[in-house]
């Protein structure tokens, strides 16, 4: 997989979560961002408040994480990330012709037919040298 934008790619066949993963690896600083960090499987993965869940081969699970400051990025953009990156990733996946049109179920997530295709979740990570998201 490449990925233009991103400068460090990090891939685990079986990660708790993708989203902690990345956590860890900006706020020791041992990264260069962009961060792309993608699993075959997740065991723990995580969504908005205390929601867990899995998922199995087959899934497209990732985490992106980059530096908020050049993008003038601040916590309060967090629900219009979300939404972007919402309506980008339906957008992206509307020529697939799936047996139900894409859609968004607000507030972060992406379904077809009722049914939970994908979810975003925004975070912001405090490291050494400042917030990073």
């Amino acid at each position: 997989m490449t990925a233009p934008f991103v400068r460090t790619l990090i891939h685990r066949e079986v990660v708790a979560s993708t989203s902690d993963l990345a956590r860890e690896l900006v706020e020791a600083g041992e990264v260069e961002l962009p961060l792309a960090v993608r699993a075959t499987r997740q065991t723990r993965g995580r969504g908005r408040g205390t929601h867990r869940w899995w998922s199995d081969s087959g899934s497209l699970t990732f985490t992106i994480a980059l530096d908020p400051a050049p993008h003038g990025l601040r916590d309060e953009h967090a629900p219009r990330i979300a939404l972007a990156t919402a309506v980008a990733v339906v957008d992206a996946i509307a020529h697939l012709r799936l047996s139900e049109t894409p859609g968004i179920r607000w507030p972060n997530d992406i379904e077809a037919g009722g049914r939970k295709l994908g979810g975003i979740l925004p975070e912001r990570v405090e490291t050494r040298t400042g917030p990073g998201s």
